[in-house]
């Protein structure tokens, strides 16, 4: 009997379309989120004690941020917590409860940080809101809810590349019609910016010609990405592009945390057969 509901709990699991890769992207999120959490803890406690964020007033915006409203008084409690929770999750098959707590967090610590978030901050919590479906435990006995698990996973799956090929197209189409890309001056303006440029690349952004060409380089990828992470055969050439491209722009204008953020995000991309192949290249041949 144990026997046989084993095989039907593998059976079952193995209609999840690369659960294993699916697992891998939200655990990388999740990690991503608690060494930056360690990295802004002193900030976020000074941002405390200058700026009072309110309570709401409605119940369920109170019960939803309630961890945000504790941190006011509590900071390093709601910190410690926190990363205990999202620590353990990593440890843990990737479930309902660690998909909706890292949601909970995420969001909270984007009301905390309201004075300092990014764009990074905004998308790692969209992102944490697909993962709540990324589960595949617990196995439902019911077979109607056992479908259902499988098509809000699909779903939460296709949904999350969306957003991470949307990403991609709203900023390259903004850019395709914005006369100050299309001339390459982004990039002369960027090259002013001292605080931002790596001084190694200042030089080479004063000529037109290579303003002109990053420029359109960039709106090329961006654009050309939207279309090519979708066939099997262009899907990971794309992703290795992409990684190459976030690489050079955390080198050119230390911006380290978008770039590796989006990098993460392609791990949604990947697929079981991908991480198969990688274990078999570094896998001993058997003598």
């Amino acid at each position: 009997m144990i026997s046989l509901s084993a095989n039907l709990a593998d059976q079952y699991l193995s209609s999840f379309r690369n659960r294993k890769a699916v697992q891998i992207a939200c655990k990388s999120l999740v990690a991503y989120v608690i060494i930056k959490m360690v990295l802004v803890w002193p900030l976020s406690g000074m941002i405390t004690d200058i700026y009072y964020i309110p309570p709401p007033v409605n119940l369920i915006p109170r019960l939803l941020f309630w961890p945000s409203v504790f941190a006011m008084t509590h900071h390093d409690v709601f910190y410690v917590c926190s990363l205990a929770v999202l620590a353990l999750s990593l440890f843990l098959p990737w479930n309902y409860m660690s998909g909706a707590l890292f949601f909970w967090i995420c969001l909270n610590l984007l009301r905390l940080h309201s004075s300092i978030i990014n764009g990074s901050d905004l998308v790692v919590t969209m992102l944490a809101f697909w993962s709540i479906g990324m589960s595949v435990v617990p196995v439902f006995r019911s077979a109607k809810l056992r479908i259902l698990q499988v098509a809000v996973f699909s779903l939460s799956v296709l949904f999350c590349q969306v957003q991470v090929a949307g990403i991609y197209l709203v900023s390259g189409w903004d850019k395709l019609w914005n006369t100050t890309w299309q001339s390459g001056e982004a990039f002369a303006y960027i090259a002013h910016f001292d605080s931002l440029i790596n001084p190694w690349f200042v030089g080479s952004l004063s000529h037109k010609g290579i303003q002109f060409f990053l420029s359109w380089l960039t709106i090329v990828f961006e654009l050309v990405f939207v279309v090519l992470i979708w066939f099997r055969k262009t899907r990971i050439p794309v992703l290795l592009v992409g990684v190459v491209f976030h690489l050079v722009i955390m080198i050119m204008l230390t911006l380290p945390e978008f770039g590796i953020l989006m990098i993460l995000s392609y791990l949604v991309f990947l697929e079981d057969s991908d991480y198969d192949r990688i274990r078999n290249v570094f896998k001993r041949p058997q003598l």
